[in-house]
């Protein structure tokens, strides 16, 4: 994310604009998948908290957006993947087949809702006001879209049980990651000479596939690092990084490092925690 926004535009390092947003989408999954098995079978809960913190993004990337106009925020939809997801992790689980079908399904059908979206705003759509903007932010987004995310997300969720089961480690973590990481690319080169093309953020059916076999490398790749070093490694030899992965809706730094030395988490990432928190302390709390 931070070498996407900071490197001049045309260099080489604007290959890091086909992983920044796929790989939030596909975290964004996978951490689901990993709070619902944390939380106890509290279905209701779990919706509610997770509902509400997608609400929260929401207004964050709303407010960011009319301050910074000039960028294109995803907190937005990021927020609304979000409450999209939370019931369906409860209702799916852990089943991969089921997700994986989903990703399958939702890479070959978004680029088809996208062009209808479009000429729906563009027929009037936009004069229905936040309803266009909603459609806007599902399906027909310039650059992001919940049903693209949806597609590389459910990858990820399906990802999760081989992830646990040691696929990320030793020789087969470094084969999965060049294999994934080359078959990207091949998806890419061939999108780039199909009729549907392959750029970042187009939505297109090779760019989504594409993002999702980058975005699963780049989870391998960490999965081996971690596993190849050990966890008390990264933290000494990188932990400015991985402190700001922790804090990365507040995401600065040399800062993250510096609060995390104090604080358990960062300061928005507290507010994001404050809707799950307070439910549950409002559930457990004895009565008399």
């Amino acid at each position: 994310m931070i070498i996407a926004h900071t490197s001049p535009w045309g260099g080489v390092l604007n290959v890091t604009e086909y992983l920044t947003a796929p790989w939030f989408a596909l975290l964004v999954g996978m951490s689901l998948l990993l709070a619902w098995d944390r939380a106890d079978g509290r279905a209701g809960l779990f919706i509610l908290g997770n509902t509400a913190r997608g609400v929260i993004l929401i207004a964050v990337g709303e407010w960011l957006q009319r301050t910074y106009g000039q960028i294109d925020v995803v907190l937005q939809t990021l927020g609304l993947l979000t409450i999209v997801l939370a019931p369906a992790v409860v209702l799916v689980g852990q089943r991969w087949q089921v997700w994986t079908s989903v990703a399958a399904v939702m890479a070959v059908l978004s680029p088809i809702v996208m062009s209808s979206g479009r000429a729906w705003l563009d027929g009037g759509g936009w004069e229905t006001g936040w309803v266009g903007h909603v459609v806007e932010l599902a399906a027909a987004g310039t650059h992001y879209r919940v049903t693209s995310f949806l597609a590389i997300a459910a990858a990820g969720i399906a990802a999760v049980p081989a992830l646990r089961a040691g696929w990320g480690t030793g020789r087969r973590g470094v084969g999965l990651t060049i294999g994934l990481t080359t078959a990207a690319a091949a998806v890419y080169v061939f999108g780039k000479a199909s009729p549907w093309g392959a750029d970042a953020y187009s939505g297109s059916t090779p760019e989504i596939v594409g993002a999702i076999l980058l975005s699963l490398a780049a989870t391998v790749a960490c999965a081996w690092i971690t596993g190849a070093l050990g966890e008390r490694r990264v933290r000494a030899w990188i932990g400015a990084v991985v402190d700001t992965g922790r804090m990365a809706f507040t995401a600065c730094l040399a800062t993250s490092w510096a609060w995390l030395r104090v604080f358990p988490t960062g300061p928005l990432e507290m507010i994001l925690r404050l809707p799950a928190t307070g439910l549950v302390r409002a559930i457990d709390r004895p009565r008399l």
